[in-house]
């Protein structure tokens, strides 16, 4: 099987995005992995992704990882060194070596090796997988070993990109100078992918975390409120103009006439007067049309009939 290429245009927009997809192992994804050998559909062969670098080798089913099977992982920085991760049904990784290897980590590879957690990012709308409990070696002499917590960013739903903030407390081991320290350290928001960057945590630091984080999921609630408002309009708007096409070049009896109207304008005041978590778009259509049809089957079933068109 030839390798399959990617664009150089698709590819920097890929990085420019942070490549999302990327944080479930899909070796099939032909926007984000570049299959170097062997089959990496179906059958066994090794993946690379143009955003981290890592190459993926192990078995492929309908282009996805297997669950519970062991990966051999490399990374261009760590010539000669091979890591092994598994991944769970859902593609994230669950056990084995996390390696850091984002475009942006500069010179030095970070490894984790522990326990996992995916954590649902209410931005993305998808799971990450991160660090839980375990050793995080930062491939300069320093070492954090301890437990670590992940707290998602907002940016995530204006740049594209799965950022977020790590916490860690533990002990932070200096190998070079056989020094230790224990604490609580945190990051600033950055690409969940790239190198962590750890500084001691101070109160003022975490009043600021705690008040954006919190200020940042009600923001989101609010505008995932109004996209998800505006696609249900959109929805509803189709429908009125069937009914509006249906009026201007179907040959109806006056009494159809006036029931598509009233169905038309049913909806949108079924639409603005209901709880968007309660109701769809069907069911306020469907409501519509049978009080405009006011017990008529004949007509009921016409009006479904445009909607369906």
């Amino acid at each position: 099987m030839k390798p399959r290429v990617l664009s150089s245009l698709v590819a920097g927009v890929l990085l420019a995005a942070g490549a999302p997809a990327a944080l479930a192992l899909d070796g099939g994804d032909v926007r984000v992995f570049i299959c170097d050998s062997g089959d990496c559909t179906n059958g066994r062969g090794t993946a690379r992704s143009v955003v981290s670098k890592l190459s993926y080798t192990g078995n492929w089913r309908n282009g996805k990882s297997v669950a519970g099977e062991t990966y051999d992982i490399t990374h261009p920085l760590t010539p000669g060194v091979t890591y092994h991760a598994t991944y769970a049904a859902n593609g994230l990784q669950d056990s084995g070596d996390m390696v850091f290897g984002n475009v942006f980590t500069g010179r030095h590879v970070p490894v984790y090796v522990g326990s996992y957690a995916h954590v649902d990012n209410p931005f993305a709308k998808m799971q990450v997988p991160v660090p839980k409990r375990g050793r995080l070696d930062m491939g300069q002499g320093i070492v954090y070993t301890g437990r670590f917590e992940y707290l998602p960013s907002k940016s995530t739903m204006n740049s594209g990109l799965v950022q977020g903030v790590y916490i860690f407390f533990g002990t932070v081991t200096d190998t070079e100078d056989e020094t230790s320290e224990t604490g609580l350290y945190v990051t600033d928001v950055q690409m969940h992918s790239a190198r962590p960057t750890f500084f001691k945590a101070n109160a003022s630091y975490l009043v600021k975390l705690q008040k954006r984080y919190q200020e940042e999921l009600s923001l989101a609630r609010t505008e995932f409120a109004e996209r998800e408002s505006s696609e249900r309009w959109r929805g509803a708007l189709g429908v009125v103009g069937r009914f509006a096409l249906a009026l201007a070049t179907g040959d109806l009896s006056s009494a159809l006439k006036g029931a598509v109207n009233e169905a038309a304008m049913n909806l949108v005041s079924g639409m603005l007067k209901s709880d968007d978590s309660k109701a769809s778009v069907e069911d306020v259509t469907n409501q519509a049309i049978q009080s405009a049809a006011a017990g008529d089957a004949g007509a009921e079933k016409q009006l479904q009939g445009i909607v369906s068109r």
